[in-house]
């Protein structure tokens, strides 16, 4: 299929489509952006069609970064529990528990949690925030702190935490193969520095949280 046979397909497909009493994206709006889209890709040396042939199967989410945890040693499960929780909520997640698995075996346990916090920026971007929890061996203790003997535990804890940048989170541009060409065309040629910035935050997040926990359990070890 060429280009224009490409074009010409996209261009019906959005007449059959776009309904008229949508005002601001309106037939005569889209093709204006397909317009200027056109423009833009030739002076920058892009093949518009050419990404359009195998746009419609990419995904609306994408990982921005991935980054992991591992401390050995006495830490406070119940309140590195607590503090990562609060964390989440304190910058405004809403924070969902996913999964909560607990395997004794004699005096120690091992545990699972994985939780999914997210935050709605727009009505167009939308972060999550994935984090995995693995303890193994955990056991209880007894340590010294001021002066006083207080419960505690030992054991390995590894956290996994990944950023998740998500467009279009009510899919409100995924009605039809010609909307989400158009949510391409936007994304890459009208909002790149907007979609560049969310990536910034979400990075800046997951790093942050990860320095945040890290300091609990050095701070829960040297006590």
């Amino acid at each position: 299929m060429t280009n224009n046979d490409l074009k010409e397909k996209l261009i019906q497909i959005a007449k059959n489509k776009i309904h008229s009493d949508d005002v601001s994206h309106d037939f005569e709006h889209t093709c204006r952006v397909l317009l200027n889209a056109e423009k833009i890709a030739k002076r920058e040396g892009e093949d518009l069609y050419m990404r359009a042939s195998f746009i419609f199967e990419m995904a609306e989410k994408e990982e921005v970064i991935k980054e992991k945890l591992d401390h050995s040693g006495i830490f406070d499960f119940k309140g590195f529990y607590s503090y990562a929780h609060s964390w989440l909520k304190e910058e405004k997640y809403g924070v969902v528990e996913e999964k909560y698995s607990e395997k004794v075996s004699g005096n120690t346990r091992d545990i699972i949690v994985k939780w999914l916090g997210s935050k709605t920026l727009s009505d167009y971007f939308k972060i999550e925030i994935e984090v995995e929890f693995v303890i193994t061996k955990l056991s209880d203790v007894e340590v010294e702190i001021d002066g006083e003997r207080k419960k505690s535990n030992k054991g390995k804890v590894s956290v996994e935490i990944k950023g998740v940048l998500i467009l279009d989170p009510r899919s409100k541009w995924d009605k039809s193969e010609f909307w989400r060409f158009t949510r391409d065309v936007y994304n890459k040629y009208v909002v790149p520095a907007r979609v560049e910035n969310k990536r910034d935050v979400i990075r800046k997040v997951v790093m942050n949280f990860k320095e945040e926990l890290k300091a609990f359990l050095e701070l829960s070890g040297r006590r």
